[in-house]
C-alpha cells in the first residue's frame, strides 16, 4: 500500500475515501498517516448481510425474514447508520423474544452503534463513492483471471503493478493522466 500512495501521490490528495469491513486496523492506520483527510465508508453489503443474519435468527428461512432484511437496507441505504438506529426502536423484536434473537440483536445493535459513523450512505453516493467492495472486488476477478490465463506467466511483483495501472485507470478522472504525465524516477 505504501508504494502506491507514493507512486499515486496520495499525501497531496485534499481527500482519502477507504472503504473498510469495520475492522480497526486499516481505520487506525490511515488516520495516523492522514488524520481528518480520510473518510471511513463501512462496505454496505457487509453491513446488509449483518441485517440478513439478523433476519435468519429471528424469523427463520421464508419471505418474512426477507422482507425484514430487505426493508432495513433499504432504511440504511436511505438513511444511513442513524436512520437505522431509528428505524430499530420500533422494528426491532419483542423483549419477550428467545435468547438467540436477543444475542443476535444485542450484536447487531452493537455492530451499527460501533459503525454509525462510517454509515452516512447516502452523502457517500451523492458524491459518487463506492459504497461497497463489489466494483473492487470484480476487478481482482478481472486481473485474475487474465493473470491465470492460457499460455500466461506473471511473477507476484509484475502482476500487482499491473493491478495497481487498472485501479489507477478505473479511479477518479484525471488520475491516469496525472500519473503518466508526473515526473518518472530514473531507470538504474
Amino acid at each position: 500500500m505504501r508504494a502506491y500512495a507514493i507512486a499515486f501521490d496520495v499525501g497531496r490528495a485534499e481527500r482519502v475515501v477507504a472503504l473498510t469491513d469495520g475492522g480497526a486496523g486499516l481505520e487506525s492506520a490511515l488516520s495516523r498517516h492522514f488524520g481528518a483527510r480520510v473518510t471511513f465508508v463501512l462496505d454496505f453489503w457487509h453491513a446488509s448481510e449483518h441485517l440478513h443474519e439478523m433476519a435468519r435468527v429471528w424469523h427463520g428461512e421464508g419471505p418474512v425474514a426477507a422482507r425484514w432484511a430487505e426493508h432495513a437496507v433499504g432504511v440504511m441505504r436511505a438513511s444511513g447508520g442513524a436512520g437505522l438506529l431509528d428505524w430499530f426502536a420500533t422494528h426491532g423484536p419483542p423483549a419477550e423474544s428467545l435468547d438467540a434473537v436477543r444475542e443476535a440483536w444485542r450484536v447487531l445493535l452493537g455492530y451499527v452503534n460501533g459503525n454509525v459513523h462510517r454509515m452516512d450512505y447516502p452523502t457517500y453516493r451523492g458524491r459518487g463513492w463506492d459504497i461497497g467492495s463489489g466494483p473492487t472486488e470484480a476487478g481482482c476477478k478481472i486481473v485474475g483471471s487474465r493473470l491465470r490465463g492460457a499460455g500466461m506467466k506473471w511473477w507476484k511483483p509484475q502482476s500487482a503493478h499491473v493491478a495497481g495501472l487498472r485501479a489507477l485507470l478505473l479511479s477518479n478522472e484525471g488520475l491516469w493522466e496525472g500519473f503518466w504525465s508526473g515526473p518518472r524516477p530514473q531507470a538504474a
